[in-house]
């Protein structure tokens, strides 16, 4: 495992947590923490959602690290539960600490990226940051019917407008932590509240363009174009009635 990263060593970071959900991950997330340590964030929250017994020696690898914390779900809850399980951690281990960062361990997130939304969190300190595709390749037709039907539920119902969503990227103030942890939803439809709880909270989220690889996740293959478009509504549709 090497621990060499294009990000420049500097501990510019020190109050940011770094928090990735993580369900039966490659080698990307191996080399994701060091490079992130490496880059300069001080805590890397790393939530096991239930990837069973073959990936423990994987995840051991990465505790091994002093900054790497690591949370445990016994069985598979969804990102939505494995980003509010890590956020309580967040919230009771790191008192002191201003900012949380959201990424996804598949590795469509590289070190940069992730280093690129912090720096957009530090210009706009009380808002969240959505970090946003800015790569130029082409991405398959599943993923851009998943992306068009997402911004036209979200536009529809919330009136708020934003280029890439859901990303799985984001940078979030830690006064905000608390209040996402009330939102419903366990999967993929938590991350449509968490937006447009931003909306709704007078401070809409900020953009940075950050995500430049593209690349299809596990959450991806379990993409149903029908039933997430379902799951979404009526979770934006909660908020309309708010």
């Amino acid at each position: 495992m090497s621990t060499a990263s294009p990000l420049p060593a500097r501990r510019r970071y020190e109050d940011v947590a770094v928090l990735i959900p993580a369900w039966q991950p490659d080698a990307a997330l191996l080399s994701l923490v060091p490079e992130l340590i490496y880059g300069g964030f001080s805590a890397i929250i790393v939530v096991d959602d239930g990837s069973g017994p073959e990936y423990q020696d994987l995840f051991e690898t990465i505790a091994r690290y002093p900054e790497a914390h690591l949370v445990r779900h016994g069985m598979n809850r969804g990102k939505g539960r494995a980003w509010k399980s890590g956020m309580s951690y967040f919230l009771n281990a790191f008192p002191d600490f201003r900012s949380l960062i959201m990424a996804d361990a598949d590795g469509r997130h590289t070190p940069e990226d992730i280093l690129l939304t912090a720096q957009a969190w530090t210009r706009s300190p009380q808002c969240m940051v959505v970090g946003t595709c800015r790569s130029s390749g082409a991405v398959p037709w599943r993923s851009r019917l998943e992306g068009r039907i997402n911004r036209y539920i979200f536009g529809l119902l919330t009136k708020g407008k934003l280029t890439d969503t859901p990303g799985g990227l984001y940078a979030l103030p830690r006064a905000m932590v608390p209040e996402l942890l009330t939102l419903p939803g366990e999967g993929r439809g938590y991350e449509m509240a968490m937006l447009a709880h931003a909306f709704r909270s007078g401070q809409p989220p900020v953009e940075a363009a950050a995500w430049s690889i593209y690349r299809e996740s596990k959450g991806f293959l379990r993409f149903h174009p029908v039933r997430d478009f379902l799951c979404c509504c009526l979770i934006l549709f909660r908020f309309g009635r708010s």
